[in-house]
């Protein structure tokens, strides 16, 4: 799809320690679509597997609406270590050294590009 001002977007992530929530956005910053979801005492590996499945959800919207994802961006509530692409994070146990970038990019396989930007997006 050639990418115009008018179908692109970039989607954002608030991960906190009893939730995450997720919106599109648009070049203009309307938000063009919104998701939230309860980590319902998850831990480790299903928080990851949860977040893929989340991010694969609103980027099904985004090719819904015909919009190009161009980056996705991630606040997490801790310390990112943006070379190993991992991040620690106290209050979700197992995310002591947890790596976000690889789970991301495992569950999104075709936008490892838009993965080497996942982790920078979240300082």
């Amino acid at each position: 799809m050639l990418s115009t001002e008018n179908n692109r977007a970039v989607l954002g992530l608030d991960l906190g320690a009893t939730k995450l929530s997720g919106a599109l956005f648009r070049p203009d910053g309307r938000m063009c679509g919104y998701s939230s979801v309860s980590l319902e005492k998850r831990t480790g590996n299903d928080v990851g597997l949860m977040i893929g499945n989340f991010v694969k959800e609103l980027a099904g919207k985004a090719f819904i609406e015909k919009l190009e994802l161009e980056a996705i961006g991630c606040c997490v509530p801790g310390i990112v270590y943006h070379d190993a692409g991992k991040v620690w994070a106290p209050n979700i146990p197992g995310w002591e050294n947890f790596p976000l970038k690889e789970t991301i990019g495992y569950e999104l396989p075709s936008w490892q590009e838009a993965t080497e930007e996942f982790l920078r997006s979240s300082q």
